[in-house]
């Protein structure tokens, strides 16, 4: 099966989260409202709060990304005073890279928010992008409404100076496409997910937690949370 993920086509890496038994039983329906918090990881599932949504992982196939499973997606630990948070690795891509991401179980307005925020760490300096995905560029088959130029997100470049948790905050205004796909306007009242995008070329090992849709975010970028490490 071939699907669009990330920026290009790619054939068959894609890990998804079934939809909760929690959602079923309870007949959960899906707000069309987005909540702050959209992922703290600490029901220690793959799924979103809400119970309709779930996160994934995708590559181009070239390489070898963790977890290939996607109940291995939260592990112990991340950000305190947290007990959980999402960890994704890989390396070797030579197409177009890997991903990870959340899909909301209906598309969200995010009207009474100016961006996001979320805090992440890596194993080695890092430099990835973080991607909105709206319907209109989300493909019809992932259950978007495009059907030519697909998956040509909302997107930011951030980087990640040291090993030590980061902060990063990412207002809508800097989120620009990356006009390889049909150009769209950014509808905020019909966002479908989040998504980390990591280029090839470069092995990634990165660890995030509590993402939020916020009200205040003044500037783009990434701040250090633990004090730089001293020479001995």
């Amino acid at each position: 099966m071939r699907r669009m993920i990330g920026c290009s086509l790619f054939s068959g890496v894609l890990a998804l989260a079934a939809m909760p038994d929690r959602a079923l039983a309870q007949n959960l329906t899906c707000s069309e409202r987005a909540q702050r918090i959209i992922d703290d990881f600490e029901d220690g599932d793959t799924t979103t709060p809400d119970g309709t949504g779930g996160w994934y992982v995708g590559n181009d196939g070239t390489g070898t990304q963790e977890p290939s499973a996607i109940a291995d997606l939260v592990v112990a630990g991340g950000r305190e005073p947290g007990d959980f948070a999402g960890q994704t690795s890989g390396e070797d891509f030579t197409e177009w890279g890997a991903v990870a991401g959340v899909v909301f179980g209906c598309a969200k307005s995010v009207d009474g928010f100016d961006g996001l925020r979320f805090a992440i760490q890596s194993a080695t300096s890092n430099v990835f992008d973080l991607k909105l995905i709206t319907l209109a560029t989300q493909s019809e088959e992932n259950g978007g409404d495009c059907t030519e130029g697909c998956n040509d997100h909302f997107a930011v470049p951030l980087a990640l100076a040291d090993t030590r948790w980061f902060q990063c905050s990412v207002r809508f205004e800097d989120l620009a496409q990356q006009c390889f796909g049909a150009p769209v306007e950014l509808d905020r009242d019909a966002v479908r997910g989040v998504e980390f995008f990591f280029p090839a070329g470069a092995a990634f090992d990165v660890t995030f937690d509590d993402l939020t849709f916020e009200n205040d975010v003044a500037q783009t970028g990434c701040v250090a949370l633990e004090p730089q490490l001293q020479c001995e």
